[in-house]
């Protein structure tokens, strides 16, 4: 990996005032102290595959960012390379969040935020100082920039907002919530960006499952049937409730909080993640 030198505080570009996709959370520098640093939950340190960036739609609205990009630009010279690009048929919910990993095997409920690997060989690496952080839509146009030509003092540690989402400066991370090396998914004490609805990806039909006014109750909504067996999963991925093959609506009373996610089992595998309160 290339190591990024950052300053206490970096300064979000001047797009992230009117951006509705903005970078909230960033690790380029995972901490190598035993597992200090294993960001992506997969029990296995690595500086490359630990590296994350978190993305969160603070817009009203659903966006599709099917094929949407993270690119670096370095500021000398302008050359501009893709890191990443979305999965296709991506949507997130308004509020919701996306983290892309550099690599390895992600495993967590990450406040039930869709989750990304890059499969390259060199994950989210990008270059040294004197760059910039982009996305993009699927076209190339840049949404937000984050700034990274500046000072550090390596603190093996993510860089968050601060506040979340609408803050125009980057803290370290354990500065903003005391002993925390990182939040991927989450805002940066731990709770979750959008706790109504929560999609994965891709996303089959356009099916989401939506929250009911008791906070309880859930209900399966697409563009096409779902009459077919159906598992509710914990976030260890133990089945917890089996749901008739009509049912699209169920409870979820009784259950302690916390992300769980709903499989559908025929006639094509699908898993949505929604969050308990």
């Amino acid at each position: 990996m290339f190591r990024i030198f950052f300053s206490i505080l970096l300064i979000a570009s001047s797009l992230s005032t009117q951006a509705q996709l903005i970078i909230n959370e960033v690790l380029y520098d995972p901490s190598n102290t035993g597992l200090d640093g294993d960001a992506n939950g997969d029990g296995v340190y690595d500086q490359t595959q630990d590296e994350f960036i978190e993305i969160v739609n603070r817009s009203a609205s659903d966006l599709n960012i099917s094929r949407y990009q993270i690119l670096d630009r370095v500021i000398g010279t302008g050359v501009t390379t893709v890191r990443h690009r979305m999965d296709s048929n991506l949507v997130i919910p308004a509020g919701g969040c996306v983290v892309v990993f550099g690599g390895g095997a992600a495993a967590g409920s990450f406040g039930g935020a869709h989750v990304e690997v890059d499969i390259g060989t060199t994950g989210l690496s990008m270059g040294n100082t004197g760059e910039r952080v982009l996305i993009a839509d699927s076209s190339g146009n840049i949404l937000d920039s984050l700034d990274t030509d500046a000072l550090s003092n390596n603190p093996d540690e993510s860089y968050t907002r601060n506040p979340d989402v609408e803050g125009n400066t980057f803290a370290q991370h354990a500065a903003v919530t005391t002993n925390v090396l990182f939040s991927p998914g989450t805002k940066a004490d731990g709770n979750p960006f959008n706790t109504v609805m929560f999609l994965t990806a891709p996303l089959k039909n356009n099916h989401l499952i939506c929250m009911g006014s008791d906070q309880k109750s859930f209900s399966i909504v697409g563009n096409s049937p779902v009459h077919f067996p159906k598992q509710i999963l914990d976030s260890k991925g133990n089945c917890v409730k089996i749901l008739s093959v009509n049912e699209t609506c169920f409870s979820m009373e009784g259950y302690p909080a916390g992300v769980y996610s709903l499989r559908m089992l025929a006639p094509k595998r699908m898993t949505l993640k929604f969050i308990l309160n």
